[in-house]
This record gives structure tokens, sequence and C-alpha cells, in this order.
């Protein structure tokens, strides 16, 4: 891993398009166009997925030989509140992460599962994404006054769209967090979704890496290093 600051942070909840986001900033890494390799700041979406969130966003750091840095307290995988305001936590965690660390920039890999019919249903959920990513690189100046760029490259993207990138970009779609079985059943219908509604565009690409594992998911997660 480098010395210099990472070129970016990261917010990865350990699914497919946060293995493309670090397949992205890793070869612009390489190809000189991006600086130094971007880290990987895990952010679970749900209790019950964290075990297997975490451990796969540290199995992707360890891909990509990212450093892991962890999130603030604030982005606590078992805050209730509603999805948007966990959102703009994790979001806002991650600011200040990149600030500790001197990122400027934090990629936030969120995307919603469409196809060429269905996008039309999302344009809401797309541009309020759009939006949060702007008032939140907004509020960095308050304190930072240097504003820290918050970056969706994959908002408006198909899932098609998506796994044409794996496919271009050779990335490990088999370290998604759905990849594996999981032992709770809750876990395990949230996988079972993702795992089928993915399948479906990585075939449509012409993915060929194999099918998912039924070893049950490991529930040892790496441990992030503090920013």
């Amino acid at each position: 891993m480098s010395d210099q600051a990472p070129s970016a942070i990261i917010v990865s909840d350990g699914g497919l398009p946060a293995v493309v986001a670090a397949a992205i900033e890793a070869e612009r890494a390489i190809s000189g166009a991006g600086g130094a390799p971007p880290a990987l700041m895990p952010w679970p979406t749900d209790p019950v997925l964290a075990p297997g969130q975490f451990t796969a966003a540290g199995s992707q750091a360890r891909f990509y030989r990212l450093a892991l840095l962890e999130a603030p307290r604030l982005c606590a995988s078992d805050l209730a509140a509603s999805p948007g305001l966990v959102e703009t936590l994790a979001l806002l965690g991650a600011l200040e992460v990149a600030r500790a660390v001197g990122a400027p920039r934090v990629v936030w890999p969120i995307q919603y599962h469409t196809d060429d019919q269905t996008i039309a249903d999302r344009l809401d959920d797309i541009a309020a994404a759009a939006d949060r990513a702007l008032l939140v690189s907004r509020l960095s100046l308050l304190d930072f006054r240097e504003e820290i760029r918050v970056e969706t490259p994959l908002v408006d993207l198909t899932d098609r769209q998506v796994a044409d990138l794996v496919v271009d970009l050779d990335a490990p779609a088999y370290l998604s967090w759905w990849w594996r079985r999981h032992p709770d059943p809750g876990a395990e219908a949230q996988a079972g979704a993702e795992r089928r509604a993915w399948l479906v565009a990585l075939r449509e690409a012409g993915w060929v890496q194999g099918e998912p594992s039924v070893t049950v998911a490991a529930q040892d997660a790496p441990t992030p290093t503090p920013a």
C-alpha cells in the first residue's frame, strides 16, 4: 500500500457496485490517472447483514490491496433511523475519514436495481442520491475549509450496465456480500434476492466466472484501521 494520502474513500457495503467502484479506482491509481490508491470504509446497510458485509468489504480491500478504514461511530450499523438519514450520516462519516487521511474525494457507489424499462421509476431516488451527495460535499466547507467531493459514479446505471463494467474490468463478483449463503434466515432472504438479480444481469453481460458457492458466509469480519 502507498504511503500517500488515498485518492478517495470508497463507502463500501460489500456489494457488487462497491466491487466495481474499487476496481475503477484501483485501475485509475495503477494507470497514474488517479494518484495514490483509494481506501475502503465499510458501511453495513442492515444489522442483520453487517457480518457478511464487513467480511466482503475486507475481502475486496485485500484483493485490491487497499487500506480498510474504520467508520466513525455515527455510522453504526444498528442506528435506528430512516434510510435517508443513515445514508447522510454515513457520508458525513466518510467526509471525516477523508479529512483525517487527506483524501480529496468520497466515492459513494449507490445504485438502484433497474433495467431499461424500470429506470424511469427510480428517477426520483437517483436525483435524491445525487442531491444528497452534492449537499454533503458542500457541508465539508463549513468545517474543513476545503470541499471534499462526494461522487456517485454508478447511481444512474442499470444492473446490466454495472454487469458490463464487471466484465470489462474483470472485477471479482464473487467477493460481493451476497455471493455465499448466510446462516441467518433474514440475511439469506436478502442475499438471495440480490443474488438472483445480479446473476441475471451478469449472465446477460457474458460473465463466465462461475456460480455462487453454497458455503456458509464467514462471520469473522476483518478489523478496520482507525483513520
